[in-house]
Formats: C-alpha cells, structure tokens, sequence
C-alpha cells in the first residue's frame, strides 16, 4: 500500500479500508499499521506533499472507521491523521527522517501493547517507502556507507 499513496490514492484508499479493525484487541493490528503509515507518510514526506497525503488519505480511514473498529482505535487513527501519536512513535519517525539510529527508538515502540509496536513499526516502513516513492533520488545524497547514488550506479 505505502508506494501507492502517492502514485494511487484510490488504490492506497482501498487498501487502508480493508485494514481498518483487522486483528484482534482494543486497537486492531490493522489499524495500529495505518496508524504507523500515516504520521509517517506527513513527517517524512518532503514538503507539503506529505501533509496533503496524510490528510487525504486519514480522513477517508477516519470516515470510516466509526463501527468497523473499536472506539479507541477510531480516535486514535483520527490523532495520526491530525499528525499525533504516541512519544515512541514519534521519536522512531523522527529517527528515520534524521537518518540517526532507529533502533533505539524501535525497541522502546516494540513495548508498547502486546503487538501494538510493531504493527505500528511496520506502518512506519509503508509510510517511509511511500515517501521515498514519492521523492526524486538526488544523486548527490550520500548512503550510510558514504558513496553518492551516483557512485552506486557506476
């Protein structure tokens, strides 16, 4: 779903509908995902492509989520559509959009609820790969192992 958020909002739509109250708990694995995807695709997606996905995308999930999921998981998927969630959350995006080390950040989301942290951790992934899809690669960037992606086409 992440890599058609921008290229497919219909088709990334479908996709976190059928998400929406998938699992079991008081805040379904589906929905902890969609969670994840959202503040992921408005913190990392470079200017306000991100926050225009976002919104786009959590008010069609927060539409319907009223009676296909629990009412904590509703409200909590209408915050990460307004762009708030959880301090672990939070501070693991912040990891990934600063390219510092995430996994601090990842083990203390990885505590919360029983499978609640890595659901949402895996939404992050789908909101990272969709605003990575989203961005033209600068053939200057440099990669962790320090070569250009200009280098690593060579």
């Amino acid at each position: 779903m992440g890599r058609h958020v921008a290229t497919d909002p219909e088709r990334a739509g479908a996709a976190a509908l059928r998400l929406i109250g998938l699992g079991p708990g008081l805040t379904p694995s589906g929905d902890d995902a969609l969670c994840g995807l959202l503040l992921a695709l408005r913190h990392l997606t470079p200017g306000p492509t991100g926050a225009r996905l976002a919104t786009a995308l959590g008010a069609r999930v927060t539409a319907h989520a009223a009676g296909r999921t629990t009412d904590l998981s509703a409200a909590l998927l209408g915050h990460a559509a307004r762009g708030d969630g959880c301090a672990q959350l939070v501070d693991l995006i912040g990891a990934v959009g600063r390219g510092h080390d995430v996994f601090p950040c990842l083990r203390r989301l990885l505590t919360v609820g029983h499978t609640s942290g890595a659901d949402l951790s895996l939404g992050v992934l789908a909101g990272a790969e969709a605003a990575c899809a989203g961005t033209p690669l600068d053939p200057n960037s440099r990669t962790p192992e320090g070569r250009s992606a200009r280098e690593q086409r060579a």
